[in-house]
């Protein structure tokens, strides 16, 4: 994550400002109830400028906080890195590509079934 920013900003020739979670995260595995998962956020929050120069970053150790830079948006910089052919910038390794998968198939079936009732419902209230 941490080359991932600059280099974005390579390929697109702008500055970018990435805004990350620090911290630490406990919960159980999905659809594994009673099995922990244990990790953390990796907290790469960076501004960087048009050519993917670092101008302020705060990590996991940092903790939470913020991080503030100067930039030149009038600034044009020449794309210095090509876009891939693939979704992922960085290649991924094959485990990481599958539990991206998994990970978003349950996502997108909780979302079907815990919040979208939930919204349908809140949002049918407001209307009445």
């Amino acid at each position: 994550m941490k080359a991932t920013i600059p280099r974005f900003a390579r390929m697109l020739g702008v500055p970018v400002i990435h805004a990350a979670h620090a911290g630490k995260l406990n919960s159980d595995l999905p659809m594994l109830p009673g099995f922990p998962y244990r990790s953390y956020f990796l907290g790469e929050t960076q501004i960087v400028d048009g050519t993917g120069r670092q101008l302020a970053r705060m990590n996991y150790s940092d903790g939470e906080g913020f991080i503030t830079a100067d930039l030149d948006i009038r600034q044009k910089n020449l794309l210095s890195e090509p876009i891939p052919d693939s979704f992922w910038i960085p290649d991924l390794p094959l485990q990481l590509k599958i539990l991206w998968t998994f990970q978003n198939w349950h996502g997108r079936r909780y979302y079907r079934k815990k919040i979208r009732p939930l919204m349908q419902k809140r949002f049918k209230n407001l209307n009445n």
